[in-house]
């Protein structure tokens, strides 16, 4: 469950662990020209909740990013929350660049069925570009991003996790469905929500 925790949490590698309250403010995805915005001083909340088989809350924390700087790097912004992780929202979608390079995280702006290596060796496929997603905040119409994970040898059973992004906003909601053992019905394990967002 840990390799889809990650993929449930894409941008994990920025969440600054932050319990700070946000005003939320322009919720009408003011740059949907990028999947998941960047500027200096935007902020987003999420509340995790974790569960097990039969339903039963575990529990719930929440966490917060901020963009807190930014930097050029061969001709190209990157934008910096976290642990000094470089973000940018290039022609082929949103990115990250490493010691190793440019790797595209999220695939914007895309059609359903395409899918693209994302990090390591995964995948993920867009199964759809206009999902409603509703929240305390309000109605956000997402592209849905799915990570598939078979089960193997160092799995029990197979899971896979849906993440929920909208244009100009950033993640809205995230789930991970996992099994106790092979061939077993999926359950809700994990959900993120977004709970605040500040876009400059």
């Amino acid at each position: 469950m840990t390799k889809n925790i990650s993929i449930l949490c894409l941008l994990s590698i920025l969440l600054t662990g932050c319990k700070d309250d946000i005003n939320s403010n322009n919720l009408n995805a003011p740059h949907s020209n990028e999947i998941f915005p960047m500027a200096i001083g935007n902020k987003w909340a999420w509340n995790y909740s974790a569960y097990d088989s039969s339903g039963k809350s575990l529990s719930r924390w929440n966490t917060m990013m901020e963009i807190h700087k930014d930097t050029i790097v061969n001709g190209i912004r990157w934008f910096i929350s976290g642990e000094r992780v470089l973000f940018a929202n290039l022609d082929t979608g949103f990115c990250l660049l490493d010691p190793s390079g440019i790797k595209l995280i999220l695939k914007y702006p895309a059609k359903v069925n395409d899918s693209f290596r994302y990090l390591n060796d995964e995948y993920l496929y867009i199964v759809s570009i206009d999902t409603m997603i509703s929240t305390a905040l309000g109605n956000y119409h997402c592209y849905a991003y799915e990570a598939r994970i078979p089960p193997d040898e160092n799995r029990i059973g197979g899971s896979r996790s849906i993440l929920f992004v909208s244009p100009g906003i950033g993640e809205v909601k995230s789930v991970v469905f996992t099994s106790t053992a092979t061939n077993a019905k999926q359950y809700i394990s994990l959900i993120a929500e977004l709970v605040g967002v500040s876009i400059k």
